[in-house]
């Protein structure tokens, strides 16, 4: 197929070396629920603290929750299936980022909600084999709670992953800085810009192009590797290493995220794209 049955890409990457030093990444995972971990039949299960439950089920590489609804003639009463995870000791008004991705089948569409003792509600509707994040603030002893509005079944969930932090990914991505996905890039796009990486790293990545018809056809795996610069008085980190290839532009990006041909006052993410298609990345103060 060419380029024109093409209707997104998809980016996956991974840090597969990364050093010490005071450039980790800005979220610690706390727990994570695999859904591969159950392979039989659906069936209740017990989750293990901090995780608990009630209504839940799993199987056939994943887990969800059932919701029951009781009439009478004079009302209704609905049960839902919740998921629970307690915020260890030491947090207090903590920000705290949920990560859900449903099963990449028809049990994967529906609506999913997260909630915390201090943030309100908020659902969202998945599509199969998506990947949603929520930015929740809890304290210690407080419970993270994931459950559906369905009528019957939350969809199936891949995997839920809960971490300290907030992810510092563009607006389409999920994952953290360690590992990360970039889900609906547009056909007609020519580079996507990825910040607050880890200097001395190195990164694996590879695309997946997703096809009107349905289909998909992945790329080799390209590995990039971090260096810090130092450019007179500006210091520059996290840039990628490219080499012998001809600069066909350079953009500027503030720390609000806005984009300009010129540096801004302040720090930037100055982005040089290559005429291979390779882009380099570093953070620069002027």
């Amino acid at each position: 197929m060419d380029a024109s049955s093409v209707s997104s890409y998809t980016m996956y990457g991974t840090l597969t070396a990364q050093p010490s030093g005071d450039d980790e990444p800005t979220t610690t995972l706390l727990g994570s629920l695999d859904g591969s971990n159950y392979t039989g039949s659906y069936a209740s299960i017990t989750l293990t603290s901090p995780w608990s439950g009630t209504n839940v089920k799993a199987g056939n590489g994943a887990i969800y929750t059932k919701n029951s609804t009781s009439s009478w003639w004079w009302n209704s009463t609905t049960t839902y299936g919740y998921i629970y995870f307690t915020v260890p000791s030491g947090y207090s008004n903590a920000t705290f980022t949920v990560q859900i991705t449903t099963a990449n089948n028809s049990y994967g569409t529906g609506n999913i909600t997260v909630k915390s003792a201090k943030t309100s509600a908020v659902g969202y509707t998945f599509t199969q084999g998506g990947t949603k994040t929520w930015t929740v603030t809890a304290s210690a002893g407080d419970k993270i709670t994931i459950y559906s509005t369905d009528s019957s079944y939350s969809p199936d969930m891949a995997y839920i992953a809960i971490y300290a932090g907030t992810m510092n990914l563009n607006a389409t991505a999920t994952g953290d800085n360690t590992d990360f996905v970039i889900t609906d890039i547009d056909a007609g796009s020519t580079g996507i810009t990825l910040s607050n990486l880890v200097e001395g790293g190195t990164y694996s990545y590879y695309l997946v192009a997703n096809y009107v018809d349905g289909t998909t056809s992945t790329s080799n795996t390209q590995e990039v590797t971090l260096v810090s610069l130092n450019m007179g008085g500006n210091t520059g980190i996290n840039s990628l290493v490219v080499d012998g290839d001809e600069v066909e532009s350079v953009t500027y990006v503030n720390m609000s995220g806005v984009q300009s041909d010129e540096p801004w006052d302040g720090v930037n993410i100055v982005v040089t794209r290559y005429r291979s298609g390779a882009v380099k990345s570093s953070k620069v103060k002027y």
